[in-house]
């Protein structure tokens, strides 16, 4: 089935190639293809009608409002003369130096490019800098390729785009916005080299010039006659920037802002109310063509992330996918011409279905792809002849696409490589990046807890430093940061569950998540992994969510409460809560443990981890000290303690009538039966805290560690602790994971689990207060 899925998108590419379709109607036509070839029902879950029309048909909406706004401020700049004037006096500036005038153009093009793209993009500044070059003697190809590379330079901090790659990748805005930081020096450098090179290997060419603007009147009479606008007015590109990029304002917002900012420094009172409604309605104008593109294109990710599909093309597009570091700079920088004239890498069009396979089926993380889409976008906006702002500007200059296609294509394939390249994070030292490579890498992920060894977050580091001693011819060291005991350093990526979104939510609260890979494991999961959760407060209620990635998106189960708060003739009980699933690879079973109430912490087993079967109480509070009045919230791990004849560890949370919370532990041979210590494995006061809880168990190094949540008055941290191989040691190590103050952490962290997702660690974990959370994600 996966053959025929890439003999369909090979279909689609023929029919945008040859003009047979416009792009949005083959693309819709590919998604629905692709989901009658991967098996998706008419109607219901994971369905043509249900989940690939109508879900995914909005599925960028953010991005569609944010075309639509960015759009409007382009209109705006074009009607109260912003972006003339900015040209002009880059123009007066530059006087008769060619060199001067085409950077200054150049800048203005950046500074329109952060706002708008396409065409309008490049009318704004072309429409006088195209002229006004060409008059002092730059080559009509040089001119047009100047305004293209200039637009290029402002799409890193273009807030549209940051939507669409945040949205179709589902990435953090901030996430994508670190990325674009880092791309934009590429772009510059590649763009003032491109002018600087080409004026002066072509020569001095005067063969247009503009009218003289000596002995035009000046004051206000000038700025009425050239429709020059207030100099304060001139800083309007800049105000979205700085409030998404400095305050880090999102992005509808910023562009807001930068929409009433232009209409109040240009526009008197009376003429507001005509001016913001006749621009707003250009602006749906110059919006429709890509908001369309961007209708088809949620289509095509929702067909594309068919469970059907994914399963369909994985085998295949691992197959012929790069997994050496070298070999993938290398293979997607020689690739960058299919992003041309319309092919099958542009990411409008087939490339937003090829990266939506990459991440659903898990071949690359989600920034890897991210890099690889931003490069193909930087050469399709600059060299693709189809693009309508590059036919624009060549249009306008008296040259042919083409022409400004051969000019500029060798600069903006270098900046494709560097966004290849362009590492996540801060590199470290070389020879720290490369080690994973030398060792073998494990065949597949461990859900229990994050491996030392090799992953794909190393594999992009790798990359970043190829690539920078490629392009820069050298490397600067820092110091990565790490969390303690050698750990990775966890960044929150994005939210999974919201109670507000969740179908089954009796009390608007969701806890402790637990995360398992079952693509191994069941025949026909509903998916590769299977998190479970709960409320807390009465009823509370094991639920099931279920996804492809660790990264999301995860589908609630239709059928939730999968464990209830009554279960005859077992127990009747106010809540049932912090489900904690053991794969039992010895009786293929999924091993699950709850506590209901407080007080007593249960098991129930299963066979596909959906339909569970009551075992026995496990843990109560009367197997532990007296005065103790809560034993729940454990984790059990398959752990080996030879002295004490165990296969199994306890993690688990005590209170008593001091009415502070420790870690408590025990140990088991068969994970039914169990002994446990009657003192803490990890006190409260040890880490200077009221209450700590949510333990998990992690190991490196033949030793055993523990991560655990501090309560938010303590600040709300994940703490961790060296309890030893044997579990004698007590060495706190410090904070493990520091909790944003933002939301969705809010000052809090909690309830952590962990996994690898084809060798990227990631932690899954509540984030926000206790009881008003969500269930969030880290990557290592």
């Amino acid at each position: 089935m996966g053959v025929v899925i890439l003999l369909l998108m090979a279909a689609g590419v023929a029919a945008m190639l040859t003009r047979r379709l416009p792009t949005a109607f083959a693309l819709v036509l590919l998604a629905v293809a692709i989901a009658f070839a991967a098996g998706a029902p008419l109607t219901g879950q994971n369905s043509v009608l249900d989940t690939v029309l109508q879900e995914g048909a909005p599925a960028l909406a953010a991005t569609m409002t944010a075309i639509l706004l960015g759009s409007w401020l382009g209109k705006l700049l074009e009607e109260t003369g912003i972006a003339a004037t900015l040209v002009r006096k880059i123009v007066e500036f530059g006087g008769d130096r060619p060199e001067f005038v085409a950077l200054g153009v150049l800048a203005v093009s950046a500074l329109v490019g952060t706002v708008t793209g396409s065409a309008p993009a490049a009318m704004l500044a072309g429409l006088i800098g195209i002229p006004a070059m060409i008059a002092v003697g730059i080559p009509k190809v040089t001119a047009a390729g100047t305004i293209l590379m200039g637009i290029a330079v402002g799409v890193p901090f273009e807030l549209p785009v940051w939507q669409f790659f945040s949205t179709a990748l589902e990435l953090p805005v901030d996430t994508v916005r670190g990325f674009m930081v880092k791309l934009f020096p590429f772009a510059l450098v590649a763009a003032v080299a491109y002018v600087l090179v080409e004026s002066r290997r072509r020569g001095v060419e005067h063969t247009w010039s503009l009218t003289s603007l000596e002995g035009r009147p000046t004051s206000r009479g000038r700025r009425q006659l050239l429709g020059d606008a207030p100099w304060y007015a001139l800083l309007t590109p800049v105000v979205p920037l700085v409030l998404a990029l400095g305050f880090e304002l999102a992005i509808i917002p910023s562009l807001l802002a930068g929409v009433l900012y232009a209409l109040v420094t240009t526009t008197r009172p009376r003429e507001m109310n005509r001016r913001l409604l006749r621009t707003l309605y250009g602006g749906f104008e110059v919006a429709a063509p890509p908001i369309t593109l961007f209708v088809a294109i949620g289509i095509l990710l929702a067909a594309v992330k068919l469970p059907g599909a994914v399963d369909a093309l994985e085998p295949l597009v691992k197959a012929v996918s790069p997994q050496n570091a070298v070999l993938f700079v290398l293979v997607f920088t020689v690739l960058v011409p299919l992003c041309l004239y319309r092919g099958p890498l542009n990411v409008f069009g087939l490339g937003a279905g090829i990266a939506g396979v990459l991440i659903a089926t898990g071949i690359y993380p989600a920034t890897a792809v991210l890099g690889m889409a931003t490069s193909y976008n930087q050469v399709f906006g600059v060299a693709d002849p189809t693009s309508t702002q590059t036919v624009w500007a060549a249009q306008y200059a008296g040259v042919s696409p083409q022409q400004v296609m051969v000019r500029t294509l060798p600069y903006v394939w270098v900046v494709a490589l560097g966004a290849c390249v362009s590492p996540p994070r801060p590199i470290s030292d070389v020879s720290s990046l490369l080690r994973p490579f030398i060792s073998n890498r494990p065949q597949e992920p461990i859900m229990q807890e994050p491996q030392s060894g090799p992953d794909r977050r190393m594999f992009l580091r790798a990359t970043a430093v190829t690539g920078a001693a490629l392009t820069l011819g050298g490397l600067s060291t820092q110091t990565a940061s790490a969390a303690p005991g050698g750990f990775p350093d966890y960044t929150y990526v994005r939210t999974l569950l919201t109670p507000s979104q969740l179908k089954y939510n009796p009390t608007g609260e969701i806890i402790f998540p637990t995360v398992r890979g079952v693509y191994d494991k069941l025949a026909s999961p509903l998916g590769r992994y299977y998190l479970y959760y709960a409320p807390h407060d009465a009823p509370g209620g094991i639920c099931l969510a279920y996804g492809n990635s660790l990264e999301g998106p995860f589908t609630e189960y239709p059928a939730n409460p999968i464990v209830s708060n009554k279960w005859a003739p077992h127990y009747s009980v106010s809540h049932v809560s912090s489900p904690h699933v053991l794969w039992r690879e010895d009786v293929k079973e999924f091993w699950l443990y709850f506590h209901g109430e407080n007080t007593t912490t249960r098991l129930a087993r299963s066979r596909d981890g959906v339909h569970f079967t009551y075992d026995k109480v496990v843990l109560s509070t009367s197997m532990m000290p007296s005065g103790t009045t809560e034993t729940s919230y454990a984790r059990v791990f398959r752990y080996d303690l030879p002295s004490r004849g165990a296969r199994y560890v306890m993690l688990f949370m005590l209170n008593n009538t001091t009415n502070h919370r420790d870690i408590c532990w025990g140990w088991s041979a068969d994970g039914r039966t169990w002994t446990f210590d009657q003192t803490p494995l990890v006190r409260h006061s040890d880490v200077g805290a009221v209450n700590i809880g949510g333990p998990h168990l992690l190991t490196r190094n033949g030793s055993a560690y523990v991560v655990y949540n501090k309560d938010k008055e303590s600040g709300g941290d994940l703490m961790i602790t060296e309890v030893g191989a044997d579990f004698s040691l007590r060495r706190h190590l410090g904070v493990f994971y520091n909790s944003r103050s933002g939301p969705p952490e809010n000052g809090r962290s909690a309830a952590p689990s962990f996994g690898t997702d084809r060798g990227v660690p990631y932690m899954i974990y509540e984030a926000g207060e206790r009881l008003q959370g969500s269930i969030a994600v880290a990557r290592g």
